[in-house]
């Protein structure tokens, strides 16, 4: 029987053979690849443009102030 290691790093996995040589490579996409995939969808796209308002308002009102400086300890 084979003996077999996973390497994992930044999203992709790597299956090594017991000598080191790589059997499988697997990668995952980043959000940003799932964002611009799910955006070519007209109905998502609309979802997402009319939702954007009502997080640019909830930015705002729970925004520290400018003024604010956290307290170092």
């Amino acid at each position: 029987m084979q003996e077999l290691s996973i390497m994992r790093r930044h999203g992709s996995f790597t299956v090594l053979s017991g000598q080191g040589a790589i059997v499988q490579k697997m990668t995952r996409p980043t959000f940003s690849d799932f964002k611009k995939k799910a955006l070519k969808n007209p109905k998502v796209r609309a979802e997402y443009e009319e939702l954007e308002l009502a997080y640019e308002l909830r930015e705002q009102l729970f925004a520290p102030p400018p003024s604010y400086k956290p307290i170092s300890m």
